[in-house]
């Protein structure tokens, strides 16, 4: 029997994020400024907000997944990696959560300090744009570590070949991260290659065309993963699971999705319509997350499954949060940013307004 969400429940995780925000609320208008959250508060927060989000999606569905894998020494439905810890740790979910969670918030500090962001705007950005979902998803340890990895192979440390097999090595643990990993990792691989504005212009033309074909397309990239992918993969494409645009809906995508297409706009206009220059592994992920959220456009609304359509918006998420974090913390607070980042700020509130309404 699934628990029902409690008033006390939502009040914690509200009270995380919202002490989060408030540290670090100097970050909506002033450029590079230092005051906000650290590096080590930030992995603390991350790990307890996670490892006790009550409020995201999956936490009391994952208490029977849990169970059951207490019960029967593994689950079907987790990767090895995570079977192994419940095999390990004590016997209690929590417990479990720190641990999967904890790994990936370190890695994400890792890779934070690695790319020498700012830790303030970086704590920003995260709260705004990643907490929930970061909290929500298991495969957030598989999307850290990749990105991790990638910024051992973009940027080396004086022992070249060291990062560089560190890095190949991440790559390949990623990929037994989560069923998801191997299409994550071809699109990474993909968006090496160089685009030009042109690029951007003729998949939106293409849009319409190819929108027709997803089930096909879908179906024919499936057969190219691990038997396991294959399986967890035809699952998702045929669940019962598709998307209602009710009014509540539509209000949620708008004030999510909005901000976030929009300051992934003003990037790819300057970048590639202005022509600025930014470093190579950057530039990756704008066109790695412009693809990620193309793919999840093309799966919104379809026949099929809208699974794939959510996953891969939030997959679009983890990149982002670099390349924004990176590419905005310089940047004068126009009132289109500002606008993007005020609006982030309600989609959570109104997150969390909406799950007291449910109780």
């Amino acid at each position: 029997m699934v628990e029902k969400l409690t008033f006390g429940e939502i009040l914690i995780n509200l009270i995380i994020w919202l002490s989060m925000l408030v540290a670090n609320r100097r970050q909506l208008y002033i450029v590079n400024s230092k005051q906000g959250i650290g590096y080590f508060l930030l992995f603390i927060l991350i790990t307890v907000y996670s490892a006790f989000a009550f409020t995201t999606g999956d936490y009391f569905h994952y208490i029977e997944l849990y169970n059951d894998a207490v019960q029967y020494h593994g689950s079907y439905h987790f990767e090895a990696f995570y079977n192994w810890l419940i095999t390990v740790l004590p016997v209690n979910y929590n417990i479990w959560r720190l641990a999967v969670w904890g790994l990936a918030a370190l890695f994400l500090i890792l890779t934070f300090k690695r790319l020498q962001l700012n830790a303030q705007f970086a704590s920003f950005i995260f709260v705004i744009t990643l907490m929930f979902t970061f909290a929500n998803l298991r495969n957030a340890l598989g999307y850290i570590v990749l990105y991790y990895s990638a910024s051992l192979l973009f940027y080396p440390s004086r022992h070249k070949y060291r990062s560089y097999l560190l890095g190949i090595i991440g790559i390949i643990c990623s990929y037994f991260l989560h069923k998801s990993m191997f299409a994550y990792i071809i699109l990474l691989g993909v968006s090496l290659l160089p685009f030009s504005k042109w690029v951007y212009i003729l998949s939106l033309l293409l849009f319409p065309l190819l929108y027709r074909y997803v089930p096909v397309v879908a179906s024919y990239v499936l057969s190219y993963g691990s038997e396991t992918s294959q399986i967890s993969g035809n699952m998702y494409l045929n669940s019962d699971f598709n998307q209602v645009a009710n009014f509540n809906g539509l209000i949620q995508m708008f004030i999510h999705r909005f901000p976030i297409l929009i300051l992934l706009f003003i990037i790819i206009r300057s970048v590639y319509q202005r022509k600025e220059e930014i470093p190579f592994m950057y530039k990756v992920f704008v066109q790695y997350s412009y693809i990620l959220i193309y793919i999840s456009c093309l799966f919104y609304g379809q026949s099929l499954s809208a699974f794939f359509s959510s996953r891969f918006w939030n997959a679009s998420l983890f990149p982002l949060t670099i390349l924004f974090t990176f590419y905005f913390c310089y940047r004068p607070r126009t009132k289109a940013i500002k606008l993007s980042f005020y609006m982030l700020i309600a989609a959570t509130l109104y997150d969390f307004a909406y799950s007291f309404y449910k109780l």
